[in-house]
């Protein structure tokens, strides 16, 4: 598909500005990836639900896999856009700290560490299907982040 606009590549357009050429170039598609990015929910208590269904539901993992999954879970709830690249999204304010405070992290930049690892975990099925259970299990309707537009 060919863009009826020029780019400059030396200088990356704000995702702000990336969205609003979307709206006017293909609306059905930005009507699909708002959909897909919207956060699930904004109440701060479901990161001590999330947090509380990891610790017993999935004994199996270590302190750093625990970690991980929280990340992505609470990332998944807040900020989903954050899975569809780099400078999309960041977590509410409040939220990273409350997140911090539930899983023990010394501090609320722990969670951007973990991110990073959850970016890559996310890929694998088994992985997901954690992430989808316990989104579900908080109560929420998880939003698979797979686009499906037809590009013509």
């Amino acid at each position: 598909m060919e863009l009826p606009i020029d780019i400059n590549i030396e200088r990356s357009p704000s995702p702000a500005v990336m969205q609003r050429a979307l709206k006017v170039l293909c609306p059905e598609l930005a009507q699909e990836l708002t959909s897909k990015i919207t956060p699930l929910s904004s109440e701060k208590s479901l990161i001590e639900t999330v947090y509380a269904s990891i610790i017993s539901k999935y004994t199996d993992l270590d302190r750093t896999d625990t970690c991980i999954l929280f990340t992505a879970v609470v990332y998944r709830i807040y900020a989903p856009a954050v899975f569809l690249g780099e400078g999309f999204c960041k977590l509410p304010i409040g939220i990273r700290d409350e997140a911090a405070r539930v899983s023990g992290f010394i501090s609320p930049e722990m969670i951007n560490y973990f991110l990073e690892m959850a970016k890559v975990y996310v890929t694998r099925p088994y992985f997901e299907a954690r992430v989808k259970d316990l989104i579900e299990e908080a109560g929420l309707n998880y939003q698979d982040l797979n686009i499906t537009h037809d590009f013509k």
